[in-house]
């Protein structure tokens, strides 16, 4: 099903010419999961051909899964379970204990807010959302917490906090600076796939498909990936998409105490 998928999206998007599309590591996987587990493959994106990225190679998104209530003699019981269920989610997420924040080289502080793995069953495990803080410059002018996020999904935003914060000194004199590592990427209970030597050799595929031959095998080569993903990260995978991100994102806000989402 998964390499179905990812011939189709090929078929219609295999054009050699100046306008074809890059074929991204993580959009392919991504379709595959998808389009195996849930039935959405993902559009291939349009871009500049370039190298497939670490970031890519790290992070899926299947969506969560859904459900029904068939009896209406049930309908009651349903509603309590389920606004029971909703304030638990609510003591959990939005009142959850503050950060601990701890010096981690330089000027920052690092911590880890805790959520749950499936926010549609918070009491059945939680995972760590690791966390990094650049603290305002001019505290007695500070506005709040502003959290950023590089974008991807793949790349560490602590990392991009990192590496970057000298770019954002204006907004950082007024503003704490905050990145984290979304779910599923980097110290945020990281999906496992390959090992290194299988990461190796997967970045050696030509991304640029000139001839049928080469598309055969990144079909091959993503559709392994996929598999390995789905083999090695079976009980995390489900539970890493957008919806859940955002969720941690307000897990975020509420542990460090502010109002609202400055993002």
């Amino acid at each position: 099903m998964a390499e179905e998928t990812l011939r189709r999206n090929l078929d219609g998007a295999f054009d050699p010419g100046p306008d074809f599309p890059d074929p991204r590591l993580l959009s392919r996987a991504m379709a595959a999961l998808d389009a195996a587990e849930r039935a959405h493959p993902r559009r291939p994106s349009r871009g500049q051909r370039r190298p497939w990225s670490m970031g890519e190679l790290i992070f899926l998104n299947p969506s969560g899964p859904g459900g029904r209530v068939f009896a209406a003699v049930l309908i009651v019981l349903v509603l309590l379970a389920a606004v029971g269920t909703f304030v638990f989610i609510q003591h959990f997420v939005l009142s959850p204990t503050p950060a601990r924040w701890s010096s981690c080289g330089g000027s920052f502080e690092c911590a880890s807010v805790r959520v749950p793995l499936d926010y549609s069953h918070p009491g059945a495990g939680s995972i760590e959302i690791a966390t990094v803080r650049k603290a305002a410059t001019d505290p007695s002018h500070r506005i709040g917490s502003l959290v950023l996020y590089p974008g991807g999904p793949g790349p560490s935003g602590i990392d991009f906090l990192r590496q970057n914060s000298v770019e954002f000194e204006s907004l950082n004199k007024r503003f704490d600076l905050v990145g984290f590592d979304q779910r599923g990427v980097g110290r945020s209970a990281p999906v496992r796939c390959l090992t290194n030597a299988q990461i190796d050799a997967l970045l050696q595929t030509d991304t640029v498909l000139d001839d049928p031959q080469e598309k055969q095998v990144y079909i091959e080569a993503t559709t392994s990936m996929a598999q390995a993903c789905e083999q090695a990260s079976a009980g995390l995978l489900p539970f890493v998409d957008a919806t859940s991100a955002a969720r941690d994102m307000d897990a975020i806000r509420a542990a460090l105490g502010e109002g609202k989402l400055t993002y």
